[in-house]
């Protein structure tokens, strides 16, 4: 695939400005760059879903106009995208086989079939547990990740795109999506491969293209260039992430969590000292989510006490958690975080909308300058506090959800998936407002499947499995291997 002289420009902004880029046959091609470079516009024409200003797309040096997805379908381009694009409302099935479904006489679909190669499909990730039938929607996030990858793989395409493809997956399930892979290089598959995890640009890729600001930077073989070289063009700064020790951490413990159990996990212990970052680490399905949401009071304890400075704290629902000044960032911060098709100041205060009421009325006001105040503090990037959430970019979108939950002044924040599908600039941003958090004395629990994350900011680390506790670890105790052995259940 050649793409020449690309343009394509929003309201205000000049998202692609005149972009090349090749991809070769039976290579993995990343492309890199900070949220907003452009790197998910170019995927969306080159999947049917926006159309260029400017430029021409040619495959195998023939023209190729790509007037919308079922056009880049049948030239042989599948996309996982960045957003889920599954519908919850059907089976696993019906979401993985929407192209060229098996049918009987009469036109009608061949169901056994169906379910038959979807079983096969999803043996590819050992998802044994997963059945064809089930709906969607009772997917965890993650599962929901595999279906999104299965269902752009199980037509076979000649180009493969990937865009964070592994954003809420467990590193198990990221060496199973790199071993396919390798086996469709080995087809002649071609594959772009979009990621904010440069470690896996650097275990996969053959070679890379930075996007900054709209435009292609560079264009590497993956064995040219550096880690931090890749990182200074694409921020075209030069950033350091490192762990900052241990700052200002009670000796008291501050939270404790006391024996709960729920339907969901069992027999949970643990506790946070003020000052201190914790991080809860599990492969999927180890109940990590469930426990944060336990906490939360958005699954109910069924056992087993918590207590918050030294007083008992009962949380029945999220506004009990709320009043005991207990936050709970979410994972999925489109789906059961941000209001989308509210602006930015709406969120900011959505948390504590009550203290901005006069006589039943919103103070317009105040919600203007709180959300200024926040917008500032937490280096939202945005043209007006009145702008839609829905416009902002990914990193953007978690530094608001986190603005908004900030309102509480939270003494115990909790933070599933903090740096999910967020670049590299935003990341140390969202690292600096949870270690500012820390040193003012809060207790932050952060859950995360990234283990370079979780090892830069934690003070310590527990590993769950199977719903329960089952190691845990001081910082200078903890390596890689170490954490992975025990969420596996494997003996170092």
């Amino acid at each position: 695939m050649k793409v020449e002289g690309i343009t394509k420009k929003f309201p205000g902004v000049l998202a692609l400005n005149k972009v090349n880029f090749e991809l070769f046959k039976g290579e993995v091609h990343a492309i890199v760059g900070e949220n907003g470079a452009g790197k998910s516009t170019l995927m969306n024409i080159l999947s049917g879903i926006l159309h260029p200003d400017e430029g021409k797309i040619s495959l195998s040096c023939s023209e190729l106009k790509v007037e919308n997805p079922y056009m880049a379908k049948v030239n042989g381009i599948s996309t996982v995208y960045q957003e889920l694009s599954l519908a919850d409302s059907l089976s696993i099935a019906e979401n993985i086989i929407t192209y060229q479904k098996p049918l009987k006489r009469f036109g009608f679909v061949d169901w056994e079939t169906m379910y038959k190669r979807c079983d096969n499909l999803l043996k590819l990730f050992d998802k044994k547990d997963l059945k064809p039938k089930t709906l969607v929607k009772e997917l965890s996030l993650a599962e929901k990740q595999v279906v999104e990858i299965l269902k752009a793989v199980s037509s076979e395409p000649r180009i493969l795109i990937l865009d964070e493809p592994t954003s809420s997956l467990s590193r198990l399930e990221v060496d199973k999506l790199f071993y396919l892979i390798r086996q469709f290089k080995k087809k002649g598959t071609s594959i772009i491969y979009i990621s904010h995890h440069l470690r896996e640009i650097f275990e996969i890729a053959d070679r890379v293209t930075v996007f900054r600001d709209g435009k292609d930077i560079c264009t590497n073989k993956i064995g040219e260039v550096k880690e931090q070289q890749l990182v200074t063009k694409m921020v075209g700064r030069e950033i350091k992430t490192f762990y900052m020790g241990y700052n200002n951490i009670s000796s008291k413990e501050y939270f404790i969590v006391d024996n709960i159990s729920s339907k969901k996990i069992k027999n949970i212990k643990f506790n946070v000292k003020k000052g201190e970052i914790l991080s809860i680490y599990g492969l999927v399905g180890a109940g990590r989510t469930e426990l944060a949401k336990a906490i939360f009071g958005l699954d109910p304890i069924e056992q087993g006490q918590m207590f918050l400075n030294g007083s008992e704290v009962k949380i029945k629902n999220p506004a009990m958690a709320v009043k005991n000044r207990i936050a709970y960032v979410s994972e999925d911060r489109k789906e059961s975080g941000l209001y989308l098709e509210k602006t930015i100041q709406d969120n900011v205060v959505s948390s504590k909308l009550y203290s901005y009421q006069k006589m039943g009325w919103m103070d317009d006001g105040q919600v203007k300058k709180m959300a200024e105040k926040y917008i500032g503090l937490t280096k939202i990037k945005c043209f007006s506090a009145k702008q839609p959430a829905a416009t902002l970019s990914g990193g953007n979108q978690q530094k608001l959800l986190l603005a908004a939950w900030f309102q509480i002044d939270p003494l115990i924040l909790i933070i599933d998936e903090p740096t999910r599908g967020v670049d590299i600039g935003a990341r140390n941003e969202i690292y600096n407002l949870i270690r500012n958090m820390a040193q003012e004395g809060k207790g932050v629990i952060i859950i995360t499947s990234d283990l370079p994350e979780s090892l830069i900011l934690s003070d310590r680390i527990i590993v769950m499995k199977d719903r329960r506790i089952v190691k845990e670890f001081l910082r200078d105790e903890a390596t890689e291997e170490k954490i992975i052995a025990s969420a596996t259940g494997v003996a170092i």
